[in-house]
C-alpha cells in the first residue's frame, strides 16, 4: 500500500480507481482547507506513476 502525505500532515491510501482517488481528495480539502490541493494532485501522480512502473 502507497500513501501520500498533505501538507496538513495527513496520510491518505493511493488507489488505482480514479474516481475513489477523486473522492478522497475532495473529502480530504472538504476537512482541511489549508490544504495544498495541487501539491497532493502531484504528490498522488508522482504515487501512481511509481505504482505502474514496479
Amino acid at each position: 500500500m502507497q500513501f501520500v502525505e498533505c501538507t496538513c500532515g495527513e496520510k491518505i491510501l493511493v488507489v488505482p480507481d480514479v474516481a475513489a482517488m477523486s473522492m478522497a481528495v475532495k473529502n480530504h480539502l472538504g476537512d482541511h482547507k489549508d490544504a495544498d490541493e495541487q501539491f497532493l494532485i502531484a504528490q498522488i501522480f508522482e504515487a501512481a506513476s511509481t505504482q505502474t512502473q514496479s
